[in-house]
Protein backbone atom coordinates (compact mmCIF):
# COMPACT_ATOMS: atom_id res chain seq x y z
CA UNK A 1 0.00 0.00 0.00
CA UNK A 2 1.23 3.46 -0.83
CA UNK A 3 0.45 6.76 0.82
CA UNK A 4 -1.92 7.93 -1.89
CA UNK A 5 -4.28 4.97 -1.32
CA UNK A 6 -4.68 5.59 2.39
CA UNK A 7 -4.85 9.38 2.60
CA UNK A 8 -1.76 9.29 4.83
CA UNK A 9 1.82 10.31 4.19
CA UNK A 10 3.32 6.90 4.90
CA UNK A 11 5.37 7.10 1.69
CA UNK A 12 7.56 9.61 3.54
CA UNK A 13 8.26 8.00 6.92
CA UNK A 14 11.04 9.10 9.21
CA UNK A 15 13.44 6.42 10.41
CA UNK A 16 15.51 6.88 13.57
CA UNK A 17 18.63 4.76 13.90
CA UNK A 18 21.80 4.64 15.95
CA UNK A 19 23.75 2.71 18.51
CA UNK A 20 21.56 1.45 21.38
CA UNK A 21 21.57 3.72 24.47
CA UNK A 22 22.26 6.80 22.34
CA UNK A 23 19.05 8.63 23.22
CA UNK A 24 16.78 7.44 20.44
CA UNK A 25 13.84 6.86 22.80
CA UNK A 26 14.20 10.34 24.29
CA UNK A 27 14.27 12.05 20.89
CA UNK A 28 11.49 9.87 19.45
CA UNK A 29 9.28 10.67 22.44
CA UNK A 30 9.71 14.39 21.80
CA UNK A 31 8.96 14.06 18.10
CA UNK A 32 6.01 11.78 18.86
CA UNK A 33 4.31 14.64 20.71
CA UNK A 34 4.07 16.54 17.44
CA UNK A 35 0.44 16.66 16.25
CA UNK A 36 1.42 15.23 12.85
CA UNK A 37 3.99 12.60 13.88
CA UNK A 38 3.22 9.11 15.20
CA UNK A 39 6.26 7.65 16.95
CA UNK A 40 6.08 3.86 16.99
CA UNK A 41 7.70 1.57 19.54
CA UNK A 42 10.65 -0.36 18.15
CA UNK A 43 9.37 -2.67 15.42
CA UNK A 44 12.60 -4.57 14.67
CA UNK A 45 10.95 -5.17 11.29
CA UNK A 46 14.08 -5.90 9.30
CA UNK A 47 15.76 -8.44 11.60
CA UNK A 48 12.57 -9.74 13.18
CA UNK A 49 9.95 -9.84 10.40
CA UNK A 50 11.94 -9.53 7.18
CA UNK A 51 15.04 -11.37 8.37
CA UNK A 52 15.54 -15.04 8.93
CA UNK A 53 15.55 -17.85 6.41
CA UNK A 54 15.20 -16.42 2.90
CA UNK A 55 13.71 -19.66 1.58
CA UNK A 56 11.03 -19.72 4.29
CA UNK A 57 10.22 -16.10 3.55
CA UNK A 58 9.98 -16.77 -0.18
CA UNK A 59 7.57 -19.64 0.43
CA UNK A 60 5.42 -17.49 2.71
CA UNK A 61 5.29 -14.69 0.15
CA UNK A 62 3.38 -16.89 -2.27
CA UNK A 63 0.24 -16.52 -0.19
CA UNK A 64 -0.75 -13.18 1.46
CA UNK A 65 -2.38 -14.84 4.48
CA UNK A 66 0.68 -16.99 5.09
CA UNK A 67 2.93 -13.98 4.52
CA UNK A 68 1.04 -12.05 7.19
CA UNK A 69 1.61 -14.89 9.65
CA UNK A 70 5.31 -14.89 8.76
CA UNK A 71 5.62 -11.12 9.25
CA UNK A 72 3.50 -10.88 12.38
CA UNK A 73 4.00 -14.00 14.46
CA UNK A 74 7.76 -14.45 14.14
CA UNK A 75 8.46 -10.95 15.51
CA UNK A 76 6.94 -10.17 18.94
CA UNK A 77 8.37 -6.65 18.80
CA UNK A 78 6.13 -5.59 15.92
CA UNK A 79 3.14 -6.68 17.99
CA UNK A 80 3.87 -3.73 20.31
CA UNK A 81 2.50 -1.42 17.62
CA UNK A 82 -1.13 -0.46 18.27
CA UNK A 83 -2.72 -2.36 15.38
CA UNK A 84 -5.69 -4.69 15.06
CA UNK A 85 -3.98 -7.84 13.73
CA UNK A 86 -7.19 -9.28 12.27
CA UNK A 87 -7.87 -6.08 10.29
CA UNK A 88 -4.25 -6.06 9.16
CA UNK A 89 -4.51 -9.69 8.03
CA UNK A 90 -7.69 -8.92 6.09
CA UNK A 91 -5.92 -6.14 4.22
CA UNK A 92 -2.92 -8.38 3.52
CA UNK A 93 -5.30 -10.77 1.78
CA UNK A 94 -7.56 -8.17 0.12
CA UNK A 95 -4.61 -6.24 -1.32
CA UNK A 96 -2.55 -9.31 -2.20
CA UNK A 97 0.51 -8.31 -0.21
CA UNK A 98 3.44 -10.43 -1.36
CA UNK A 99 6.54 -8.29 -0.74
CA UNK A 100 8.11 -6.91 2.43
CA UNK A 101 8.14 -3.25 1.39
CA UNK A 102 4.37 -3.34 0.75
CA UNK A 103 3.91 -5.15 4.07
CA UNK A 104 5.76 -2.42 5.96
CA UNK A 105 3.74 0.27 4.15
CA UNK A 106 0.54 -1.47 5.20
CA UNK A 107 1.69 -1.74 8.82
CA UNK A 108 2.46 1.98 8.81
CA UNK A 109 -0.96 2.79 7.32
CA UNK A 110 -2.78 0.71 9.94
CA UNK A 111 -0.76 2.30 12.74
CA UNK A 112 -1.86 5.76 11.54
CA UNK A 113 -5.56 4.85 11.43
CA UNK A 114 -7.63 6.78 13.94
CA UNK A 115 -4.68 8.74 15.36
CA UNK A 116 -5.27 11.97 13.44
CA UNK A 117 -1.57 11.95 12.57
CA UNK A 118 -0.09 11.96 9.10
CA UNK A 119 3.49 10.75 9.37
CA UNK A 120 5.22 7.72 10.83
CA UNK A 121 8.40 7.83 12.88
CA UNK A 122 9.91 4.34 13.06
CA UNK A 123 12.58 4.11 15.75
CA UNK A 124 14.66 0.93 15.92
CA UNK A 125 18.35 1.62 16.64
CA UNK A 126 19.36 -1.74 15.21
CA UNK A 127 17.98 -0.74 11.82
CA UNK A 128 21.21 1.14 11.24
CA UNK A 129 22.39 -2.21 9.90
CA UNK A 130 19.75 -1.80 7.19
CA UNK A 131 20.27 1.89 6.40
CA UNK A 132 21.16 1.22 2.76
CA UNK A 133 18.06 -0.93 2.28
CA UNK A 134 15.91 1.82 3.83
CA UNK A 135 17.45 4.36 1.46
CA UNK A 136 16.56 2.09 -1.49
CA UNK A 137 13.06 1.22 -0.31
CA UNK A 138 12.08 4.77 0.64
CA UNK A 139 13.73 7.31 -1.70
CA UNK A 140 11.77 10.16 -0.09
CA UNK A 141 12.17 9.11 3.53
CA UNK A 142 14.29 11.00 6.04
CA UNK A 143 16.71 9.19 8.35
CA UNK A 144 17.85 10.53 11.72
CA UNK A 145 21.00 8.92 13.12
CA UNK A 146 21.32 9.71 16.82
CA UNK A 147 24.90 9.92 18.07
CA UNK A 148 25.90 10.16 21.73
CA UNK A 149 29.31 10.33 23.39
CA UNK A 150 30.66 6.79 23.12
CA UNK A 151 32.09 6.83 26.63
CA UNK A 152 28.58 7.33 28.02
CA UNK A 153 27.03 4.87 25.57
CA UNK A 154 29.36 2.04 26.55
CA UNK A 155 28.83 2.68 30.27
CA UNK A 156 25.07 2.73 29.71
CA UNK A 157 25.15 -0.50 27.70
CA UNK A 158 27.15 -2.20 30.44
CA UNK A 159 24.44 -1.16 32.90
CA UNK A 160 21.50 -2.08 30.66
CA UNK A 161 19.48 -5.06 31.96
CA UNK A 162 18.97 -6.65 28.54
CA UNK A 163 22.48 -6.95 27.15
CA UNK A 164 25.94 -8.27 27.96
CA UNK A 165 28.74 -6.47 29.83
CA UNK A 166 31.52 -6.87 27.26
CA UNK A 167 32.84 -3.30 27.06
CA UNK A 168 35.13 -4.05 24.12
CA UNK A 169 32.23 -5.34 22.01
CA UNK A 170 30.09 -2.34 22.98
CA UNK A 171 32.95 -0.01 22.03
CA UNK A 172 33.31 -1.66 18.64
CA UNK A 173 29.56 -1.43 18.08
CA UNK A 174 29.48 2.29 18.93
CA UNK A 175 32.44 3.03 16.65
CA UNK A 176 30.85 1.17 13.75
CA UNK A 177 27.43 2.85 14.23
CA UNK A 178 29.10 6.26 14.37
CA UNK A 179 31.19 5.60 11.27
CA UNK A 180 28.14 4.45 9.30
CA UNK A 181 26.05 7.42 10.48
CA UNK A 182 28.67 9.98 9.52
CA UNK A 183 29.40 8.30 6.20
CA UNK A 184 25.76 8.07 5.07
CA UNK A 185 25.06 11.63 6.22
CA UNK A 186 27.98 12.84 4.12
CA UNK A 187 26.86 10.84 1.08
CA UNK A 188 23.15 11.67 1.42
CA UNK A 189 22.99 15.06 3.17
CA UNK A 190 19.41 15.69 2.05
CA UNK A 191 18.19 12.33 3.36
CA UNK A 192 20.34 11.45 6.38
CA UNK A 193 21.03 13.71 9.36
CA UNK A 194 23.22 13.00 12.38
CA UNK A 195 21.53 14.31 15.54
CA UNK A 196 23.96 14.80 18.41
CA UNK A 197 22.45 13.76 21.72
CA UNK A 198 24.45 16.24 23.77
CA UNK A 199 23.31 19.18 21.68
CA UNK A 200 19.69 18.02 21.77
CA UNK A 201 19.66 17.65 25.56
CA UNK A 202 21.41 21.00 26.04
CA UNK A 203 18.98 22.89 23.79
CA UNK A 204 15.94 20.75 22.85
CA UNK A 205 14.02 23.52 21.10
CA UNK A 206 16.87 24.51 18.79
CA UNK A 207 17.56 20.88 17.89
CA UNK A 208 13.89 20.09 17.29
CA UNK A 209 13.56 23.13 15.03
CA UNK A 210 16.50 21.88 12.97
CA UNK A 211 15.07 18.37 12.81
CA UNK A 212 11.64 19.62 11.77
CA UNK A 213 13.19 21.70 9.01
CA UNK A 214 15.13 18.65 7.83
CA UNK A 215 12.15 16.28 7.75
CA UNK A 216 9.83 18.93 6.30
CA UNK A 217 7.41 19.24 9.21
CA UNK A 218 6.50 22.56 10.86
CA UNK A 219 7.89 23.03 14.35
CA UNK A 220 5.33 22.65 17.15
CA UNK A 221 5.95 23.60 20.79
CA UNK A 222 3.92 20.56 21.91
CA UNK A 223 7.07 18.50 21.41
CA UNK A 224 8.48 20.08 24.58
CA UNK A 225 5.41 19.20 26.66
CA UNK A 226 6.43 16.11 28.64
CA UNK A 227 2.86 15.67 29.90
CA UNK A 228 1.83 14.47 26.43
CA UNK A 229 1.97 10.68 26.43
CA UNK A 230 3.51 8.71 23.56
CA UNK A 231 3.76 4.97 22.91
CA UNK A 232 7.46 5.05 22.09
CA UNK A 233 8.26 2.63 24.92
CA UNK A 234 5.77 -0.22 25.58
CA UNK A 235 4.89 -1.11 29.14
CA UNK A 236 7.29 -4.04 29.35
CA UNK A 237 10.22 -1.69 28.55
CA UNK A 238 9.29 1.04 31.03
CA UNK A 239 11.57 -0.41 33.73
CA UNK A 240 14.64 0.82 31.86
CA UNK A 241 13.15 3.34 29.42
CA UNK A 242 10.58 5.13 31.55
CA UNK A 243 12.59 8.29 32.17
CA UNK A 244 13.57 8.45 28.50
CA UNK A 245 9.96 9.23 27.60
CA UNK A 246 10.02 12.37 29.75
CA UNK A 247 11.79 15.71 29.38
CA UNK A 248 15.45 16.03 28.39
CA UNK A 249 17.70 16.09 31.46
CA UNK A 250 21.13 17.74 31.33
CA UNK A 251 22.32 15.60 34.26
CA UNK A 252 22.61 12.76 31.73
CA UNK A 253 25.39 14.58 29.86
CA UNK A 254 29.03 13.48 30.08
CA UNK A 255 28.52 11.05 32.95
CA UNK A 256 31.84 9.47 32.04
CA UNK A 257 33.60 12.42 33.66
CA UNK A 258 32.50 11.10 37.05
CA UNK A 259 33.44 7.47 36.44
CA UNK A 260 35.23 5.73 39.30
CA UNK A 261 38.09 4.68 37.00
CA UNK A 262 39.45 7.68 35.01
CA UNK A 263 42.25 5.55 33.58
CA UNK A 264 39.70 3.18 32.06
CA UNK A 265 37.84 6.12 30.53
CA UNK A 266 41.11 7.40 29.09
CA UNK A 267 41.91 4.04 27.49
CA UNK A 268 38.41 3.83 26.06
CA UNK A 269 38.69 7.39 24.74
CA UNK A 270 41.95 6.49 23.01
CA UNK A 271 40.22 3.78 20.99
CA UNK A 272 37.23 6.03 20.21
CA UNK A 273 39.32 9.13 19.57
CA UNK A 274 38.70 9.51 15.82
CA UNK A 275 34.93 9.11 16.12
CA UNK A 276 34.67 11.37 19.18
CA UNK A 277 36.62 14.06 17.35
CA UNK A 278 34.41 13.70 14.26
CA UNK A 279 31.41 14.41 16.49
CA UNK A 280 33.19 17.44 18.01
CA UNK A 281 32.95 15.93 21.48
CA UNK A 282 35.38 17.00 24.25
CA UNK A 283 38.59 15.03 24.60
CA UNK A 284 40.80 14.75 27.66
CA UNK A 285 44.03 14.39 25.70
CA UNK A 286 44.31 10.65 26.14
CA UNK A 287 46.66 9.19 23.51
CA UNK A 288 45.14 7.46 20.52
CA UNK A 289 45.01 3.68 20.81
CA UNK A 290 44.20 0.82 18.48
CA UNK A 291 41.53 -1.71 19.27
CA UNK A 292 42.63 -5.36 19.41
CA UNK A 293 42.39 -7.18 16.07
CA UNK A 294 39.33 -9.16 17.13
CA UNK A 295 37.47 -5.85 17.59
CA UNK A 296 38.64 -4.34 14.29
CA UNK A 297 35.88 -3.30 11.91
CA UNK A 298 35.87 -6.33 9.54
CA UNK A 299 36.13 -8.90 12.34
CA UNK A 300 33.51 -7.12 14.43
CA UNK A 301 31.07 -6.93 11.51
CA UNK A 302 31.35 -10.68 10.97
CA UNK A 303 30.90 -11.64 14.62
CA UNK A 304 28.15 -9.04 15.07
CA UNK A 305 26.22 -10.43 12.11
CA UNK A 306 26.46 -13.97 13.46
CA UNK A 307 25.40 -12.86 16.93
CA UNK A 308 22.43 -10.93 15.54
CA UNK A 309 21.32 -13.95 13.54
CA UNK A 310 21.21 -15.93 16.77
CA UNK A 311 19.29 -13.14 18.52
CA UNK A 312 16.76 -13.00 15.72
CA UNK A 313 15.99 -16.72 15.84
CA UNK A 314 16.13 -17.25 19.60
CA UNK A 315 15.24 -14.06 21.44
CA UNK A 316 12.76 -12.47 19.02
CA UNK A 317 10.86 -15.65 18.28
CA UNK A 318 10.67 -16.70 21.93
CA UNK A 319 9.56 -13.28 23.15
CA UNK A 320 12.42 -13.31 25.64
CA UNK A 321 12.62 -9.51 25.64
CA UNK A 322 9.21 -9.36 27.27
CA UNK A 323 9.90 -11.96 29.93
CA UNK A 324 13.40 -10.79 30.79
CA UNK A 325 13.42 -8.91 34.09
CA UNK A 326 15.81 -6.05 34.89
CA UNK A 327 18.95 -7.12 36.67
CA UNK A 328 18.92 -5.36 40.08
CA UNK A 329 22.73 -5.28 40.08
CA UNK A 330 22.79 -3.18 36.91
CA UNK A 331 21.85 0.44 36.48
CA UNK A 332 19.03 1.90 34.40
CA UNK A 333 20.51 4.82 32.48
CA UNK A 334 17.53 5.40 30.21
CA UNK A 335 18.17 6.43 26.64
Amino acid sequence: MRGGRTGHNNAEPVFMLGCPRSGTTLLASHLGRHPDVLALPETHFFPGSYGGNALSRARAQRDPARFFEYIWTRNPRIQDVSIDPMALREDFVAQGIHDARAALDLIFAHALKGTGKRRILEKTPRHIEQIDRILRWYPRAKILCVARDGRDVVNSLIDAPWTHSNAARHTALWRWCTQVSLDRAARHPDRVKVVQYERFVSDPEASLREICAFIGTPYDAAMLDSSIRTDTAPEWEKAWKGTATMAADTSALFKWRHHADPALMARREGIMRAELAALNLPLTGAPAARAPLRWSRPVFRLTHALRNALLTHVIHRSGAFRTRKPNPTKGADAA
